[in-house]
This record gives C-alpha cells, sequence and structure tokens, in this order.
C-alpha cells in the first residue's frame, strides 16, 4: 500500500514541476513575442506617418504654386494636429492591446517614447 501511495506522490510531484516549467517557459516566450510585435508593430506606425509627412509635403507644395498662403497656414496647422491625433491613437490602442500580466514589458508611454524605444532597439 505505501509503494502505491509513494508513487501517486512522486506522480503529482512530476505533473507539479513539469506545469510549473511549462508555465515559466511560456511566460518567456510570451514576452520576447510581445517584444517582438510591438517593435514590428513601432516600425510600421513610423513608416505610416513618415509616408503621411511626405505626402503632406507634396500638398503643401502644390497650395504654395497655387499662391495661397493663408490656406497653406491653415492646413499646416490642420494636419499637425491631425497627424498628432493619430500618433497619440496608434500608441494608446498598442498600449491597451498588451495583456496585462505583461505591461512591464513596455517601456513607453507615447510617441517620442515609443520612437526613441525604437532607435534604440536597432
Amino acid at each position: 500500500m505505501t509503494f502505491w501511495l509513494q508513487m501517486a506522490l512522486v506522480f503529482l510531484a512530476g505533473l507539479l514541476v513539469s506545469r510549473l516549467w511549462t508555465a515559466f517557459f511560456n511566460v518567456g516566450y510570451s514576452g520576447l513575442m510581445l517584444k517582438t510585435t510591438q517593435l514590428h508593430c513601432l516600425k510600421t506606425m513610423k513608416e505610416t506617418i513618415e509616408l503621411t509627412q511626405t505626402a503632406l509635403e507634396v500638398k503643401y507644395s502644390a497650395l504654395e504654386d497655387s499662391g495661397n498662403s493663408r490656406r497653406l497656414e491653415f492646413e499646416k496647422r490642420l494636419d499637425e494636429q491631425t497627424t498628432n491625433g493619430l500618433k497619440s491613437t496608434m500608441i494608446t490602442n498598442l498600449l491597451n492591446a498588451t495583456p496585462k500580466g505583461l505591461t512591464s514589458i513596455v517601456e513607453y508611454k507615447n510617441w517620442a517614447e515609443a520612437m526613441e524605444f525604437l532607435k534604440e532597439s536597432k
């Protein structure tokens, strides 16, 4: 009887150690995957903003050629506000998509910090 009790306890101890070991590695791999995914998202966001800025420069050039300086200044202010709002929304959405248990991995809170994080990660 004691032999089978010992075997059952050893089995349960092995099962417990196996579950803990698996959980430990899953958290580590999840953290690496999250960090890599966020880096790729930040790169995509940065490229999107850069392409938007390029398109806006073309727009400003066309407005300047038309000689409408009041309209040009208005468009620049409006586009700057829109771009800043877009940057803020993108970062907020990325931060909100981060699982609660892995929020300590995220090292930025706004666009400037995110771009600095991206620059340091290269």
